[in-house]
């Protein structure tokens, strides 16, 4: 299937693009095999590494409280990776139902690369952008809920190459289906710059549920090609981007799907490794959502009517800039959108250990706005010895004063000199 833009609507608009990306070309100097993105969540995991862990502690999600025990063992062998939770949930109330977050056995992750040809990897799926973001803008499949990980929240990601094309595909548990094609073509193989073609489709053919998570999604379908140029390797990538948004599957109510078209032009790139960046322009009719399938795609519902902030044909901006210092000790940045009846943000902040903490805080605007933006934190105390301190806590907004905590404190035992080296 294809995006049918007529020469009238974009070509303007395409040939900017076109002339932009042409602006560098002669004074690439490297291949590029993958996008740089700006914009990223932290998760813990991402800044500590041990092999066994094991925790006691107070779980509250929605008012009900929990005694909770587990062991967290993380295994490498031969290139596999897997990650399993063992947990124990005791209420200390009686109540009628349980979260569905709080589960005995999860699967957190488990994945294999050969060589960086192919591989896969099944767990929570955050920062995960196909083409460079006007359609699947660092979506996350386990923002709903707490922040506790339940098998609900997982994903599987795979990918392949073959020479110059490369394949990816994504299917996670609440049915959300993407792929994505990219083909290197050698432009100026004297220097190694390639132009670098690529076409994604996105399907989320049952939406979301309300009775699954209170929250409602209308099934939702999205095509996009794109075209990028990395005209001096990891320092700077020109890029041009067309997508749409059609209608698919079945709804659980009358709420309307999103449609409509839109565009972009842009470049990325990092600073010495030290600094990725991204500065983006974008057109789109009024009935378009950039970034539709973003970081709060799986915790927000959306209604083409009353959620919709874009009521005529506009375009607007991206700037954002995230930062590795201290050799990656902390990581720190932001993305900011600014449209004319919308502005988003994203911010996020992680460090390992320093002054005996290891922590992550993050927070998100969504195209909603502040009334369901989510603010997320968790940090590990670890003062020395066997025994370790956690806090994790998730705010998440219903409307601009109205909000929901989850939160958990307890205590983390390291066991891992009690594994054997392998």
């Amino acid at each position: 299937m294809t995006i049918n833009m007529t020469i009238k609507r974009w070509g303007s608009l395409l040939t900017i693009g076109i002339l932009s990306i042409g602006l560098g070309i002669g004074i690439g100097l490297s291949v590029m095999t993958t996008s740089l993105y700006a914009a990223s969540r932290y998760n813990l995991e991402d800044f500590e590494k041990n092999k066994l862990s094991g925790s006691a502690g107070l779980t509250t999600i929605n008012g009900q409280k929990y005694l909770t025990t587990g062991l967290s063992p993380n295994l490498k062998f031969k290139g596999v990776e897997v990650g399993l939770g063992l947990d124990l949930n005791i209420p200390l109330e009686s109540y009628d139902s349980k979260p569905s977050d709080l589960q005995a056995i999860t699967l957190r992750h488990i994945g294999y690369n050969y060589n960086d040809k192919w591989g896969f990897r099944w767990g929570r799926l955050s920062n995960i952008t196909f083409g460079y973001g006007l359609l699947m803008d660092n979506y996350d499949s386990g923002s709903f809920g707490s922040s506790r990980f339940s098998n609900k929240k997982a994903g599987v990601l795979g990918f392949a190459t073959f020479k110059d094309l490369r394949t990816d595909v994504m299917y996670t548990v609440s049915k959300v289906q993407a792929a994505r094609v990219s083909y290197q073509y050698p432009l100026l193989p004297v220097i190694k710059t390639p132009i670098i073609f690529g076409a994604t489709i996105i399907n989320d053919n049952n939406g979301i549920d309300p009775s699954d998570r209170g929250i409602t999604r209308p099934s939702q379908m999205g095509y996009g090609v794109d075209v990028g140029i990395p005209i001096a390797g990891e320092l700077l990538t020109l890029y041009s981007e067309f997508a749409q948004l059609d209608k698919s599957g079945t709804d659980y109510d009358t709420t309307e799907k999103q449609s409509g078209r839109g565009a972009s032009i842009g470049a990325k790139g990092s600073l010495f490794t030290m600094v990725n960046y991204v500065a983006e322009y974008r057109y789109f009719q009024s009935s378009f959502i950039p970034g539709y399938f973003n970081s709060t795609y799986e915790s927000t519902s959306f209604d083409a009517k009353s959620d919709n902030p874009f009521n005529e044909t506009q375009s607007g901006f991206i700037v954002g800039a995230y930062s590795h210092l201290l050799n990656g000790y902390i990581k720190a940045g932001a993305t900011y959108e600014y449209y004319k009846d919308k502005q988003l943000a994203i911010a996020s902040l992680g460090w390992k250990k320093i002054a005996n903490t290891i922590g992550v805080v993050n927070y998100t605007v969504p195209i909603q706005g502040r009334r369901n933006a989510i603010v997320e934190a968790d940090i590990l105390y670890m003062p020395g010895g066997l025994l370790s301190y956690i806090i994790n806590f998730k705010r998440a907004y219903t409307t601009v004063d109205k909000y929901e905590d989850s939160y958990s404190m307890g205590i983390r035992m390291d066991l891992d000199s009690f594994l054997p080296d392998f």
